[in-house]
């Protein structure tokens, strides 16, 4: 009885956790179908970073991203952009100042966009991204569907007033190797969400405890 009783439990987490990513390819927009009339204004659109390999080289999927964004920004939804993301390798370039270079060549003014260029999670992406947004009252998180609740929910943990959301596609065909298809993808969303909140409460515990910040950002990598 107990093993049927944990089998339970496990199926209807896994349940809960699958409607939930879901939710973001269901429920919200594709960028490019909003505009200031039908979506309303926003002060920044933050564009979430995605895969970029060593060289600093854009996954199809962060090139995506971006576009999406410039959409937001080149069609007045939003008045600024900002970029997040670290370095694939020690050293190497940063996804978000990549990102934000790209923006750049796709018409956005430099000064209409910011970057932070040291996160290596979403959770990172959030609590680095705060002090470039303090500014911002009214806020569009940009990323692909299945990956939108958790960054929402790491942004709301970061205290980042996010009101809105939108993707640049649902779900990804495949990973960036083409080994990983959308299934697999799921499943990996799916752990990743959970250890997502386990790794915000024992950061959000140790920096109650005011340990120093150099020694705790780790636990969100």
């Amino acid at each position: 009885m107990r093993g049927l009783r944990v089998a339970l439990g496990l199926t209807v987490l896994g349940l809960v956790t699958l409607f939930a990513i879901m939710s973001g390819i269901w429920f919200t927009p594709a960028c490019r179908d909003l505009t200031p009339e039908n979506s309303g204004s926003y002060d920044l659109a933050i564009i979430l970073g995605a895969g970029m390999e060593p060289d600093g080289r854009l996954h199809k999927s962060a090139l995506g991203r971006v576009e999406a964004g410039v959409a937001l920004y080149l069609t007045g939804v939003t008045a600024r952009l900002h970029t997040t993301g670290g370095t694939a390798v020690p050293g190497g370039p940063a996804a978000g100042a990549q990102m934000a270079l790209y923006a750049q060549g796709l018409g956005v003014p430099t000064d209409r966009i910011t970057h932070e260029d040291a996160s290596q999670s979403t959770l990172q992406n959030a609590l680095f991204s705060k002090p470039f947004v303090t500014d911002a009252t009214q806020i569009i998180l940009v990323s692909e569907g299945f990956h939108l609740i958790r960054s929402w929910l790491s942004f709301r943990w970061a205290g980042i007033p996010v009101t809105g959301l939108c993707h640049s596609t649902g779900l990804r065909q495949s990973s960036e190797d083409g080994q990983s298809g959308p299934i697999a993808m799921l499943i990996r969303e799916g752990l990743a969400f959970w250890f997502n909140i386990g790794r915000a409460a024992l950061w959000s515990a140790a920096n109650a405890l005011k340990i120093d910040r150099s020694k705790i950002d780790g636990l969100l990598y």
